[in-house]
């Protein structure tokens, strides 16, 4: 696994507790914040709700809950196939160049699915971030 993954998956403690507060927090106070209840709303926090519980679970323990890490990744890479096949269909199927990084468009949006939603895809599929196999071994273990 890359350096990114044994140090963002690693288990350990300091990056378990900085980042679950946050993600309370979040969990908790979304749904508050919601005017008008619509069915894509639900869908939306239901969504939140199974990344966010999914990563808690991976942060508290990446070896025996390794699949809600995957779940994580997968949840990331759908959700910029999604953003790039909305942006795509919103430009009337043409790439343009964007003025700005920030712009939403369709070239920002694939070029966020391969860099971002290609390792979380390898790393859904695989559990590394990786195509290459770690040296330590294939056994599910991190060290």
């Amino acid at each position: 696994m890359s350096v990114f993954g044994k140090t963002l998956f690693s288990g350990g403690r300091f990056i378990f507790w900085a980042l679950v507060p946050f993600i309370v927090i979040f969990l908790i106070v979304t749904p508050l914040l919601v005017d008008k209840w619509t069915s894509n709303i639900t869908a939306m926090l239901v969504g939140f709700w199974i990344v966010g519980v999914s990563l808690i679970l991976g942060l508290y323990n990446p070896v025996r809950f390794r699949w809600a890490l995957r779940v994580v990744s997968a949840l990331i890479f759908l959700l910029y196939v999604a953003y790039s096949f909305s942006a795509l269909q919103e430009s009337h199927w043409k790439l343009k160049k964007p003025h700005s990084r920030g712009e939403a468009n369709p070239v920002n949006a694939l070029t966020g699915l391969v860099v971002v939603g290609g390792p979380a895809l390898i790393y859904a599929l695989l559990g590394r971030f990786t195509l290459r196999k770690d040296d330590e071994g294939e056994n599910g273990a991190l060290s």
